[in-house]
């Protein structure tokens, strides 16, 4: 190795540890009084693994019945324990593992970024610092951490199809491949990233005039390992016929999805698997600006764009074309499949635009540039920094809770040492309260934030709280044309599940649910509520507090 070689890998090693040290350090601080996202996150994943992990059933056959959420609900609900990340629940404690992933996942797009960047530059040429400064800036960004590598590994993906479309088809490939698969969800974004590759190498046939069947074995072969680990959805799919999903009533006029416009589309945002500054979009159109003004204009640039394009109006397309609506009702299998998750691939492709444009920047820009984005991109945009330094300076007044308080294990703790040792087989539901709090205690509810749960489940609980939420469209709408959080919602604090301790709420004093189906039909004992409830039906048994909870606990038995 020649020493200006090893002088630049020493020089990216310890960025790479610098950048690690940085995004960490909350974790290192602070433990599990690190604020973590709730959002996709502790109000779900996290419960479900845990779950998984006391029932003993992270590995389990598709059809065993798992309880907790929604009473109890299949194996093939749940994401696969092929997966790594669920792997990683297995092995460690929730905290740890949450935090392994997340390591995983920001040093995997370091890597799958420079690859990209060697791959489509050149390894050794004059550039290569650039390609390190924006690796470094692409592992930066706030990734989901329950999608896996899905969005952080695309760079590296996206090598393997070019390497693979100029000839080089090595065991590598499949390697990479491999851990790629299994490190990410085909159902929530690989699948409609898959078509997006699929059409590039379509595109690639017809301008190289050639078949690419190697290209298309490995694109084959790709979705071949998600039918490996996801075989519980393939047993779903094909080998059952007593269970309908409730996302079979889905469709597109639910609020979460339409009339979307332009830029809510493309700027960050929960859908798109990565959070990034809104100034990323501005930076972007300059870029472009001055990349086409050049007279040698990339041909990788040419196809994000015109790809990036493309997206983004058939992703405005699904969230305003009222036709929609109708085809879903013509072909009842798009009602179930979320179209807006074409955006999953809009990250790397912008992204990977400014990376090919800035690999052929002057070095001293790209340092000031890349230096300012990655501080951005922790500082803001990281849920570990953001809540904590934002209550630090002012800039929030919103306080988030810590893992710690999220949980409140000492106070579950009290509250089951109140119910008794038969809590596990008591049937609660909760009131602006995530279900997914009272699961990772080893609770089952009637109600919960699942992916993939029965209809018929839905609409006992939609008779429950019909007559409470048809006073508000949103929230109706929300249950019965959604549905994937099946909470006993009310009109008084609408789909607020981040009633913390430390905000002021009144005492719901109306609620029109159905207190006799949901006790003799559902079988619900007792309701857990994060905020007084002032009914008839319900008798109040025990208020919990603790000063490591995010929660004040009412806890009711239905009077009826």
């Amino acid at each position: 190795m020649r020493a200006d070689e090893y002088d630049l890998k020493s020089t990216y090693l310890v960025h790479l540890i610098l950048v690690l040290i940085l995004i960490f350090l909350p974790y290192l601080w602070h433990g599990e009084g690190v604020k973590l996202i709730v959002q996709d996150n502790l109000d779900s994943n996290v419960s479900w693994y845990t779950s998984l992990k006391q029932q003993g059933k992270i590995y389990a056959p598709p059809w065993t019945k798992v309880d907790g959420m929604v009473i109890s609900t299949p194996r093939f609900s749940y994401p696969s324990g092929l997966n790594i990340e669920l792997s990683l629940y297995s092995i460690f404690s929730p905290f740890v593992a949450f935090a392994l992933n997340k390591a995983l996942i920001v040093i995997f797009a370091f890597f799958s970024m420079r690859f990209l960047l060697h791959t489509l530059e050149g390894r050794n040429g004059p550039n290569s610092q650039q390609i390190i400064w924006w690796s470094l800036v692409w592992m930066s960004l706030a990734f989901y951490p329950h999608r896996g590598v899905s969005i952080a590994g695309l760079p590296m993906v996206f090598a393997l199809i070019h390497q693979i479309r100029l000839g080089e088809f090595r065991g590598r490939h499949i390697f990479l491949i491999v851990i790629y698969a299994f490190y990410s969800m085909f159902l929530l974004a690989v699948m409609y990233i898959w078509l997006v590759f699929a059409f590039w190498v379509i595109f690639w046939m017809i301008r190289d005039r050639k078949l690419h069947g190697r290209l298309w074995f490995f694109m084959f072969f790709w979705v071949l390992l998600y039918a490996i680990q996801d075989y519980h959805y393939i047993y779903y799919y094909f080998f059952q016929n007593d269970f309908v999903s409730h996302r079979s009533e889905m469709n597109y006029s639910q609020g979460l999805w339409n009339e979307l416009n332009i830029w809510s589309l493309v700027k960050m945002g929960d859908h798109l698997g990565a959070l990034y500054p809104h100034f990323m979009i501005f930076l972007l159109f300059g870029m472009l600006i001055a990349h086409f003004k050049k007279k040698r204009v990339s041909p990788y640039v040419l196809t994000f764009v015109f790809t990036f394009l493309s997206l983004v109006i058939l992703v405005w397309a699904v969230s305003n074309l009222v036709g929609m609506d109708w085809i879903g009702r013509q072909i009842p299998v798009l009602k179930s499949i979320n179209l807006m998750r074409f955006n999953h691939i809009f990250p790397f492709l912008i992204m990977g635009i400014l990376g090919v444009i800035f690999t052929r920047m002057r070095l001293h820009y790209l340092k000031i540039m890349s230096i300012t984005i990655i501080a951005v991109n922790i500082l803001v945009y990281h849920y570990e920094w953001r809540y904590w330094l934002g209550n630090q300076t002012g800039f929030i007044e919103f306080r988030a809770p810590s893992y710690q308080e999220y949980y409140a294990k000492e106070q579950y703790d009290e509250i089951k040492e109140f119910i008794g040792k038969d809590y596990p087989f008591k049937l609660i539901g909760h009131i602006n309260l995530p279900p997914a709090v009272s699961i990772y205690h080893g609770f089952r509810s009637v109600d919960g934030y699942l992916q993939n749960y029965d209809v018929a489940h839905k609409h006992k609980v939609g008779e429950v709280i019909e007559n409470e939420i048809k006073r508000d469209e949103f929230l109706y709408s929300h249950f019965f044309d959604w549905g994937n959080k099946c909470y006993l919602l009310n009109t008084t604090y609408p789909d607020n599940y981040t009633a913390y301790k430390w905000q002021k709420f009144e005492a719901i004093e109306k609620l029109e649910f159905d207190f006799i189906k949901l006790k003799n039909d559902l079988g619900v004992s007792l309701i857990f509520s994060a905020i007084p409830v002032d009914v008839t039906q319900l008798q109040m048994l025990r208020k919990f507090e603790h000063s490591n909870s995010a929660w004040d606990i009412y806890v009711y038995e239905i009077d009826t």
